[in-house]
């Protein structure tokens, strides 16, 4: 008989018998139904030299976009795979946050406030030259631009106080004023300092152990606050990712998920035994999020001993299913295919007259959203060749009650080379010891032969790197009953 299972999602906090997913999702993309391949990085976009503390992309009138970084000594500017430095000398040692306010760009940490004064022109960050609070948070919240967690205006620490901008004016004066409707609160310090800001109409204020949402009000108090979470916060300052109403975090016990009132668990019984096994916790609090929006996912890097990023967590939020892509970055960002010089696409035709796109090919333009890294201070889009997919079931009883032998495997995975490679591991009594199959290579007519006999089974597929392929959505096992021991 011939059984029909799809892999289903990944799921390794779960106990291993019965599993309904996954206990192993290696280098795949959680998609509609399935997955999809995760690809690691192309050509070199622009080096700036040094490992990337922190990097945002944004986007010209005529649709360039531009990369901006931090290194622990300079601010850099990308565009076209040009790099510019800023030549600031800085000494930094935490990731700056950047954020766009009209025509300029604004970068703020606690040791310093730099900005780009126009995104259409400039290319080199300049420091301040006004009165402005050093914040390790920041964003824009309607016409104003707010930090928190400040060296502020005094140049006093004021870990739990939030001050914003007059409106529409981040380059005026940060003082108390009515009629500016600039000025500044401090949030309750029994939910520990300010972590993080994020933005749009009503923005939202994470504390180390809380979070409260904001809104422009006008009048005296110009926002009004309120506290909607006092039993959790922000982890780490930079794992927030903002997905139009819903904002996705790191809290101490799980990821997750707010529209601006208390927030709901996405990895508890899922992922998140296996997210503590698997980072280092003396480094949780570096953990960076970032959006790949082709593929609707929220991705967070993943410390190692070392403190560098040794991989990815992805997080599907249409499907709600995790992966893990095993690849090394300094960080990752949500950007967008940078248009082609005529040197560079001379470079890749070297016969112009031969070649069959017009130079005015949508080939060669700006476009689209994608996901771009940092690694080794090098910047990439991540669309190279893909990584080697490993999947593995849960221990599943095809026949409930009996032993089964196995005579094939055939994986649905649109993969025309036919590249899989199965691994089937079973035992007879719950107990026992496993025994396993070596990795199967499918035949001629489509699926991996074995002579496999088990009454608890596991399945593995591979997909060997730089295959290429497009979805996989799970296996069918043909067997015969065998025994009732």
């Amino acid at each position: 008989m011939i059984s029909e299972f799809a892999l289903g999602p990944w799921l390794p906090d779960v106990t291993d018998y019965r599993n309904p997913g996954l206990e192993v999702c290696t280098n795949v993309i959680p998609g509609p139904g399935g997955y999809k391949p995760a690809y690691g990085a192309n050509t070199s976009e622009g080096d700036v030299g040094a490992a990337v503390l922190s990097a945002m992309s944004f986007q010209r009138a005529d649709g360039t976009r531009i990369t901006v970084c931090a290194t622990a000594g300079d601010l850099h500017h990308i565009v076209g795979g040009t790099v510019t430095d800023s030549t600031l000398t800085l000494t930094l040692t935490k990731p700056v946050r950047f954020e766009r306010f009209g025509s300029s760009i604004y970068a703020s940490s606690k040791e310093g406030v730099w900005y780009l004064d126009d995104i259409e022109a400039d290319s080199t960050f300049v420091a301040e030259n006004w009165t402005i609070p050093h914040g390790l948070a920041m964003a824009r919240v309607g016409d104003f631009l707010f930090m928190g967690n400040l060296i502020d205006t005094d140049t006093n620490d004021a870990s739990y106080r939030v001050r914003w901008s007059p409106y529409n004016n981040p380059q005026g004066e940060w003082a108390t004023s009515i009629s500016l409707q600039s000025d500044a609160v401090d949030m309750p310090e029994n939910l520990g300092v300010v972590m993080g800001i994020t933005g749009g109409n009503t923005g939202l204020i994470f504390q180390r152990n809380g979070l409260s949402r904001i809104q422009y009000t006008g009048g005296p108090s110009v926002f009004a606050k309120q506290t909607v979470d006092t039993q959790r916060g922000l982890a780490a300052p930079f794992s927030l990712a903002q997905v139009g109403e819903n904002v996705f975090y790191l809290s101490d016990d799980g990821f997750f998920v707010t529209n601006g009132t208390a927030g709901q668990s996405i990895s508890r019984g899922r992922v998140w035994d296996w997210f503590l096994a698997n980072a280092s916790q003396t480094y949780l609090s570096t953990v960076q999020a970032a959006v790949d929006w082709p593929n609707r996912c929220v991705v967070w890097t993943v410390p190692g001993d070392s403190g560098a990023f040794v991989g990815l967590l992805y997080y599907n939020w249409e499907t709600q299913w995790w992966s893990y892509v095993a690849l090394a970055t300094d960080c990752v960002f949500a950007s967008g295919i940078a248009g082609l010089t005529l040197e560079q696409v001379a470079a890749i035709y070297t016969d112009l007259d031969t070649m069959t796109l017009s130079l005015d090919s949508p080939s060669f333009a700006a476009r689209g959203k994608s996901m771009a890294a940092f690694v080794g201070g090098i910047q990439y889009q991540l669309t190279g060749s893909s990584l080697a997919a490993v999947f593995e079931s849960g221990e599943f009883q095809p026949q409930p009650g009996k032993r089964v032998f196995v005579r094939s495997v055939t994986p649905i995975v649109t993969d025309s080379s036919d590249a899989t490679l199965v691994t089937m591991t079973g035992r007879v009594r719950a107990g026992a010891s496993y025994t396993s199959a070596p990795d199967v290579a499918i035949g001629p007519i489509g699926f991996a032969p074995f002579n496999f006999d088990s009454r608890f089974v596991r399945v593995g597929l591979t997909i060997p790197a730089g295959t290429t392929w497009n979805d996989a959505f799970g296996y069918q096992i043909d067997f015969d009953v065998s025994g009732d021991t």
